[in-house]
C-alpha cells in the first residue's frame, strides 16, 4: 500500500467542515494512488476570497493557505497600447499572458525604496503569531506575490469545528489585509502611469 495513503485520509471530512461555515468548495485537486484517483487538495471560496485546504506529505496535517498575486494585480490595469510600449509586441498578437508578463516588467522597474517600504509593510503585516507567511520577490527584490499559511490537525482527538473555523478565519483575514495594504499602498493605475512616464517620479502614498 503506497505512503501517500494518509495524505488522503486527513482531507475526510474536511468538506462537511467548510460547508458548516458558509463556505464553498469550488475545486478538488485529485491525484492517482494505487489506481484510483484520490481528493489531496480542495479551494474553498469564502465570501470574495478563496482559500486552499492542501493534505501534508506526512499524512499529518492540513495546511490552510490564502494566496494573492501582485503581478495578476497589476496585470488586469494593463490594455494593449500599455502592452505593446513595456514589451514591443505586435497589439494583434497580445495574451493574457504577456499581460503577466509585462506587469512583472514594470514591478520589477519600481524604484528601490518603493520596493523597500512595500516588502517592509507586507512583512510587518503578515508577522503574526497565529499564521506563517512567505513573500515571492523578484530577482530585483520587488514582491510579486504572498501566501499565508496556517497548519491544523484534523486527526487529533480535540479538533473541532470551532478550531476549524478559527484556522480558516485568520488566514483569510490576515490574508485580506494584506491585499488591502497592497491596494492602499498605492493606487494600481496611477502606479502604471507613472513607471511608464519616465519624466514623472512619485513615491508610494503608505497609509501607515
Amino acid at each position: 500500500m503506497s505512503d501517500e495513503v494518509p495524505v488522503v485520509d486527513i482531507l475526510a471530512g474536511l468538506d462537511g467542515k467548510v460547508e458548516k461555515i458558509g463556505d464553498e468548495i469550488t475545486h478538488e485537486r485529485t491525484t492517482e494512488i494505487d489506481g484510483e484517483e484520490k481528493i489531496v487538495e480542495y479551494a474553498a471560496r469564502h465570501g470574495d476570497w478563496v482559500y486552499w485546504l492542501s493534505a501534508g506529505s506526512n499524512g499529518h496535517h492540513v495546511t490552510v493557505t490564502f494566496a494573492f498575486s501582485i503581478v495578476n494585480n497589476v496585470a488586469t490595469v494593463f490594455n494593449e497600447p500599455d502592452i505593446k510600449s513595456i514589451l514591443g509586441l505586435d497589439e494583434q498578437k497580445i495574451t493574457e499572458e504577456h499581460k503577466k508578463e509585462a506587469a512583472r516588467e514594470l514591478l520589477s522597474q519600481m524604484r528601490p525604496e518603493n520596493q523597500e517600504k512595500l516588502s517592509y509593510h507586507l512583512i510587518k503585516l503578515l508577522s503574526s503569531p497565529t499564521s506563517g507567511f512567505s513573500i515571492d520577490t523578484m530577482n530585483t527584490g520587488t514582491p510579486e506575490a504572498f501566501q499565508v499559511t496556517r497548519k491544523i490537525f484534523p486527526n487529533d482527538s480535540g479538533f473541532s469545528q470551532t478550531e476549524f473555523n478559527h484556522s480558516v478565519q485568520t488566514v483569510v483575514s490576515n490574508g485580506v489585509n494584506a491585499v488591502q495594504l497592497v491596494q492602499q499602498a498605492f493606487d494600481i493605475e496611477e502606479f502604471v502611469e507613472s513607471e511608464m512616464s519616465p519624466d514623472e517620479e512619485r513615491d508610494v502614498p503608505y497609509v501607515y
